[in-house]
């Protein structure tokens, strides 16, 4: 009889957490139950354009132009989360609404070549968010996870009452059912349960969540999804400010400062639309006469993103980009060089293939309306917003 009443109380402790009720989401540790977690691991990953426009954790890139070079990219979010729990967590970002500041604000490092090849040019600056309606942590994913999981945990909290009232005069039987719930609270793996309590729970899925318990925690995923793929059309505005800084002369030689307005258009967030906006004004060191950031350039550039081809995994993350644009740019103040425009009127086009969720390779060609010239240039990116790094 001890051994009964103990294993009451221990039933009654553990149904809610063994299981994941709704009414513990959240873990002693700030972090979700795995049940939950695993709607934000197999979520939709963004478009590539949205990226560029604000990374989530970490960014790194290289870019195969002439004065191309390396790129690392970070919301202060995802750095400070990267050595505070020693990987990159999507249960950090979407935990709460605390540190919005630090997820809307970016920096940037990065070294390229001159006209040299020498890689002697070192760049750096910051981004921040004045307007992000994209921002995953703004939108409460719980309305949709809750019912789901609270239905999840009633029927298993039933199948849980029922075994035990079965197996009451059967001490072998309690007794592997104590070890078996301790075990799933350290595995989380639903084999390490006793079979006949995963037999009860099967009769009762059909029962009471109407369908397989696999296919009612699908449909959810799919809300889920359908869910962030418009959140993720929504409008966002950065404001930036980039320097150049050259170690050969020990001089900097350009200050850009940058405004990026990117949203979605129409109702159809599986293969996004979004219209990309950007201005700089770009003030440069005047190469002749060494006076400084003397040279003012001014950029607008307006283009539409569209997502041609999602993957087949379920999420229907983008795996082919394709963008239009058209690009702007005027010499504002300072003399000519040689054979420079004042007005330069571009056509570019902008190729985006995911290889994952994580790396993609953006191709661009430029076209020179008014002095025919074609040219290019690739580029490989990796967007690490999960667990792809470690520092332990």
């Amino acid at each position: 009889m001890k051994k009964l009443s103990l294993m009451a109380l221990f039933v009654l402790v553990l149904t809610g957490k063994a299981f994941g009720r709704a009414d513990s989401l959240m873990a002693d540790t700030d972090k979700f139950n795995p049940e939950v977690e695993r709607f934000f691991q197999k979520g939709p990953s963004k478009a590539g354009i949205s990226y560029e426009a604000l990374s989530k954790f970490v960014q790194a890139g290289v870019t195969t132009e002439n004065n191309g070079g390396f790129t690392f990219k970070s919301t202060l979010f995802g750095t400070a989360n990267f050595f505070k729990h020693g990987k990159l967590d999507l249960s950090d970002y979407y935990n709460s609404k605390l540190g919005k500041f630090q997820r809307n604000f970016e920096y940037q490092l990065g070294v390229s070549k001159d006209n040299s090849g020498s890689y002697n040019i070192f760049n750096g600056g910051f981004k921040y968010a004045i307007v992000n309606r994209r921002d995953s942590s703004d939108f409460n994913f719980f309305n949709i996870l809750v019912s789901g999981l609270e239905a999840i945990g009633n029927f298993q909290e039933k199948a849980l009452k029922i075994y035990k009232d079965k197996i009451t005069g059967d001490p072998a039987l309690v007794q592997e059912l104590v070890a078996g719930i301790n075990k799933y609270r350290d595995s989380n793996n639903l084999m390490d349960l006793p079979k006949g309590l995963l037999a009860v729970r099967d009769s009762l899925s059909a029962l009471m969540l109407h369908r397989d318990e696999s296919a009612f925690l699908d449909s959810l995923q799919q809300v889920y999804n359908a869910k962030v793929k418009a959140l993720n059309s929504r409008g966002l505005a950065t404001l930036g400010i980039n320097s150049r800084y050259r170690s050969n002369t020990g001089k900097i030689d350009s200050l850009n400062i940058s405004f990026e307005y990117l949203v979605g258009l129409g109702k159809n967030h599986n293969k996004a639309w979004n219209v990309d906006l950007q201005l700089n004004n770009i003030f440069l060191q005047d190469s002749i006469s060494k006076r400084g950031l003397s040279r003012n350039i001014s950029r607008v550039s307006l283009g539409i993103n569209k997502v041609l081809i999602n993957d087949n995994s379920g999420a229907g993350s983008p795996l082919f980009e394709f963008e239009l644009a058209c690009e702007d740019i005027w010499l504002d103040h300072g003399q000519t060089y040689a054979n420079e425009a004042r007005n330069t009127v571009n056509a570019n086009a902008i190729f985006r293939v995911h290889f994952s969720k994580s790396m993609s390779l953006p191709v661009t060609l430029k076209y020179d309306v008014k002095h025919p010239k074609l040219f290019g240039f690739l580029s490989i990116q990796w967007n690490l917003d999960d667990n792809s790094i470690t520092n332990k």
